[in-house]
């Protein structure tokens, strides 16, 4: 799996002294963990287009249906 490579835990020292590497492989669509006392919390990029990836359009084929 690609994705699996950018999979990462993070202690929260380690987050706030990374937080630019951390968004960055987050963005990349791979939620990022950071552990905390008595929890976690779980960092996910959520983008603000609804619009598929031009990458996946292209590989679906066919018309679009918009």
């Amino acid at each position: 799996m690609l994705l699996i490579k950018n999979l990462r835990q993070w202690s929260r020292a380690e987050a706030e002294h990374r937080i630019s590497d951390l968004l960055d492989r987050a963005q990349s669509g791979v939620a990022q963990t950071i552990g905390g006392t008595g929890g976690s919390w779980e960092i996910r990029f959520v983008p603000s287009s609804n619009k598929e990836p031009a990458g996946q359009a292209l590989a679906r084929g066919g018309p679009d249906s918009d």
